[in-house]
């Protein structure tokens, strides 16, 4: 490799890990302005000063600000996250390693939503170009930009789980494969709006 490659790839590196470590000190003190008070938050009003002071201590609540702030750090560059909040005997990375395969398989979900839409839309107003399908698949396309997931989500649960019944509702215990369907397609479709 050239030196001036070297350099290049090492000036970017370095802009990379700072633009990290900017980005989880913002984390750190977004965490640390939200108003109210974590222990309050988990023990409530009930709990007694000695079960509100060792929680702090075991969520390290009671030490410096510049203290949490480099233990954070040192969490964050061993990938245990910390310790949860709401969970204070867990770390964060064993709390998200439960919920990753769920993660990964409602992201392929929706990626085939997107592709089962976009590649056929896409082609068609492609093959149809200023016609009425290249319209109807612009339509589609910007529909699917401008209508926001946190607005389609609660409406395709209104609609196909609770007029409808067709599919569960989020949360129901029996529910299948079919349960996600429509965190697929509510994902799915901005994806495909960009894709087409």
């Amino acid at each position: 490799m050239s030196p001036g490659l070297l350099r290049y790839l090492a000036g970017r590196l370095l802009r990379a890990l700072l633009t990290v470590v900017g980005l989880v000190t913002i984390v750190f003190l977004l965490v640390r302005l939200i108003p109210g008070d974590p222990v309050e938050a988990i023990l409530g009003d009930q709990a007694g000063p000695e079960e509100k002071a060792e929680l702090r201590r075991a969520l390290d609540l009671d030490r410096p600000v510049g203290e949490q702030y480099l233990s954070f750090l040192g969490n964050m560059a061993d990938g245990s996250m910390g310790t949860s909040f709401r969970q204070p005997d867990r770390s964060v990375w064993s709390m998200m390693r439960d919920v990753l395969p769920y993660t990964i398989v409602l992201a392929i979900a929706a990626l085939l939503v997107a592709w089962f839409v976009a590649i056929p839309l896409g082609t068609i107003a492609a093959a149809q170009a200023g016609k009425g399908w290249d319209k109807v698949a612009s339509t589609v396309a910007v529909a699917g930009l401008a209508i926001p997931n946190i607005w389609l989500g609660p409406l395709l649960i209104l609609a196909f789980g609770v007029k409808l019944r067709w599919l569960p509702l989020p949360g129901d215990d029996l529910a299948g494969p079919e349960a996600l369907i429509l965190p697929a397609i509510t994902i799915g479709t901005a994806l495909a709006a960009v894709l087409t």
